[in-house]
C-alpha cells in the first residue's frame, strides 16, 4: 500500500509518499509512528485516538464512516493522511 502524507504530516515524515504494510489503519498509524517518532505522535494522535482534525482517507473514503481506525487494509490500497486545516 502507498501511503500520503500532506502538510505538517509531510514535513515531519520528510517524504510525500511512503510505501507500508498493515492489516488496518491503527496498525498502519503505529507502524509509521515507530518509523516518525514523537514528533508523528504529537502531529497525528491524542491518547490513543487520532489527533483533532487529523483524517486518513483509504481510497478515497474517509475513515471516519467506514470503522475508524479498525477499517481493514489491502495490498494495493491508497492511503492520504490530511493533516488538520484551518481556514480563514
Amino acid at each position: 500500500m502507498t501511503v500520503t502524507f500532506l502538510g505538517a504530516i509531510g514535513r515531519i515524515t520528510g517524504v510525500r509518499t511512503q510505501t507500508a504494510s498493515a492489516s488496518n489503519v491503527r496498525e498502519l498509524l503505529e507502524e509509521l509512528l515507530r518509523r516518525h517518532g514523537q514528533e508523528w505522535r504529537e502531529q497525528v494522535f491524542d491518547g490513543t485516538d487520532l489527533a483533532h482534525g487529523v483524517t486518513v482517507v483509504v481510497n478515497g473514503l474517509n475513515v471516519g464512516t467506514v470503522q475508524g481506525l479498525s477499517t481493514p487494509l489491502q495490498p494495493g490500497d491508497q492511503i492520504v493522511l490530511f493533516p488538520p486545516f484551518e481556514g480563514g
